[in-house]
């Protein structure tokens, strides 16, 4: 898995949030720890310069698409409905998270 800076960013922000502090305390959890092992799990990656694409709903998303271009990743997987329905960007298919956990539990 790669993640950049940008990557980082939003997800701290989101982990942050008030309605995710009860289910992490329920696990035991902190947004500093989340992070924490998040990072050890991932490349880090330096976004690529790219030009936005047509498709592309939200430009928020363009660090993901950036990321996966500088990290020559295999797949991009995501929930995010806007970058879902592009299926694919720079020849790198992307692929619904849902879909990808249906397949790994029947593994």
């Amino acid at each position: 898995m790669f993640l950049s800076l940008p990557m980082l960013i939003a997800l701290w922000e989101t982990i942050q949030r008030p309605k995710f502090a009860q289910r992490l305390a329920g696990r035991g959890e902190t947004p500093d720890s989340i992070m924490t092992r998040f990072r050890a799990g991932c490349h880090e990656a330096v976004p690529a310069r790219i030009m936005p694409h047509a498709e592309l709903r939200d430009r928020d998303d363009l660090h993901v698409l950036a990321c996966a271009v500088s990290a020559k990743a295999d797949a991009i997987v995501t929930g995010d409905e806007n970058l879902l329905v592009m299926e694919s960007f720079q020849e790198i298919p992307i692929i619904d998270a849902a879909e990808e956990i249906v397949v790994w539990r029947s593994v």
